[in-house]
């Protein structure tokens, strides 16, 4: 007999719900202001002093109505740096990490996400310096609300707890809670096109 944890259940409803308002809320963004935005907030996450320092980069190439990292990715390039992106592996629920020198060796997923092709060389988690994050919510305490599959969060459990681990996100996806688990991982940075948030003391 499978028992269901009132508490994981409520927890699960609790982030449907703020996930739902928060999406509804940047997909309204008009293109124009999303593309305007997309370009301060990425002026600002390659001007941290992380990125600055960092050989290697993992970034996202954004989809739908997130901030538009196609930029970013071949600023990484340019800057001479190991650009990473993660790719799903749909066996073991979980993201690979995977080098690429430019758009044109990317490949397009089921979900319409540009990815790297599967023969591209692999990296482990270990040897990135510098992580951009997607997510649906962030509030100042530097937790993440993601799109549900714990992708990232897993990824991250086995990270060096000394990554730079950067979110970016539209003003709109700053909240003031996000619900979080025992599995939540938290960021250090969140970049909005209005502002710097830092949380020094999050790992």
């Amino acid at each position: 007999m499978v028992f269901s944890d009132p508490m994981n259940e409520s927890l699960q409803a609790e982030k449907k719900k703020l996930r739902e308002v928060v999406l509804a809320q940047r997909d309204a963004m008009p293109s124009a202001t999303r593309k305007a935005a997309s370009e301060a907030i990425l002026e600002k996450v390659c001007a941290l002093p992380g990125y600055a320092q960092a050989g290697c980069v993992l970034t996202y190439m954004g989809f739908g109505s997130e901030i538009e990292t196609h930029p970013f990715f071949e600023r990484i390039v340019s800057d001479g740096k190991i650009a990473v992106l993660p790719r799903v592996d749909r066996a073991s629920q979980s993201l690979t990490l995977q080098s690429a020198r430019s758009i044109t060796e990317l490949v397009t997923s089921k979900w319409g996400i540009r990815e790297p092709a599967s023969d591209a060389p692999m990296l482990p988690v270990s040897e990135v310096d510098f992580v951009l994050i997607p997510g649906v919510a962030f509030d100042r305490n530097g937790n993440r609300l993601g799109y549900g599959r714990g992708y990232y969060d897993k990824l991250l459990s086995v990270a060096n707890p000394a990554l730079a681990r950067v979110a970016a996100g539209f003003s709109c996806q700053v909240v003031d809670q996000v619900p979080v688990g025992a599995r939540d991982q938290k960021m250090n940075c969140i970049i909005t096109e209005n502002e710097t948030i830092v949380i020094s003391h999050a790992r």
